[in-house]
């Protein structure tokens, strides 16, 4: 559903009417980028108050823990709790990024005949795939102004970004940064 958002607007119209004489049909749409919820929140735009918005919240940590060690365990893998804990860590509990990890894990165990699975092993594995996505992140990256470059540094080297030494190291001024932050949140 993602994709409603590069189609012009007179296509989005008339989705909406023909789904809109449908009966006794239920649609659910999934997205996760900001400006697909504009879609249905804008009053301006074809799927305003179309249907109920539920937000779906990151799992449950501890169940994603456990169930990650179910799985490796069904699979004759050797994973410590600490290991499924540092896969749902280390991806911040983001089911997609969880299991594209764990997937990876799965893979190199199989190749590799081994049995269980090492902190090293998830270290190396992680960063062959932040290595594999790299020109995906550079992309990403050239499309930030310098502003929201060093704002994206500043972020993650501090909770306190406004602080006069910090704006100071980043030669940025206090209202430049809150700008760029403000653009960065815009984009998600």
């Amino acid at each position: 559903f993602q994709e409603l958002e590069i189609i012009d607007k007179k296509k989005i119209k008339l989705i909406r009417s023909c789904i809109q004489t449908h009966l006794n049909i239920s649609y659910i749409f999934t997205g996760s980028k900001r400006r697909l919820i504009d879609l249905f929140t804008d009053p301006l735009e074809p799927f305003y108050k179309f249907g109920k918005i539920i937000m779906v919240a990151k799992p449950n940590r501890d169940e994603m823990i456990e169930f990650f060690e179910r799985k490796f365990r069904t699979a004759d893998i050797s994973v410590s709790k600490q290991l499924s804990k540092a896969i749902v860590d280390k991806t911040n509990n983001l089911p997609y990024f969880s299991q594209i990890l764990a997937h990876e894990l799965w893979v190199y165990s199989k190749l590799s005949n081994q049995s269980s699975i090492t902190q090293e092993i998830l270290e190396s594995i992680l960063n062959d795939i932040i290595e594999n996505n790299n020109v995906d992140y550079e992309s990403i990256w050239s499309d930030f102004t310098k502003n929201q470059r060093k704002a994206l540094k500043i972020l993650s080297e501090t909770n306190f970004p406004y602080k006069s030494e910090i704006l100071s190291k980043y030669k940025i001024a206090q209202g430049s940064l809150q700008t760029a932050i403000t653009s960065l949140e815009e984009r998600q």
